[in-house]
């Protein structure tokens, strides 16, 4: 099941805090641009494989299908953070986070 903007929101924050407030490391994304990812990678969820090969996704596999719909700045991101942020979003979608 989908989350909500505001739990697309709850998990950009949990993110920011693991990845920047925690390690003490310069913020290079906001919570607007994280929640945006999020948001991408949650939609993407509910995309049937037939949806995302229609989409032009056929030939990547699913990592590089996922990281292509992530939004800039975010898509910028290396590739243990979108790591992270996929692991987050899924943590939320099924109640642990």
């Amino acid at each position: 099941m989908a989350i909500t903007s505001q739990q697309q929101r709850d998990t950009a924050v949990h993110w920011a805090n693991e990845n920047f407030v925690t390690v003490n490391a310069t913020a290079n994304y906001t919570i607007d641009d994280i929640a945006a990812a999020i948001a991408a990678v949650d939609s993407a969820f509910d995309t049937t494989l037939n949806q995302a090969v229609a989409a032009g996704h056929g030939a990547q596999t699913v990592w590089q299908a996922m990281a292509a719909i992530i939004p800039a700045p975010f898509s910028g991101a290396t590739a243990q953070q979108k790591a992270l942020l996929v692991s987050n979003v899924t943590m939320k979608r099924v109640g642990i986070l």
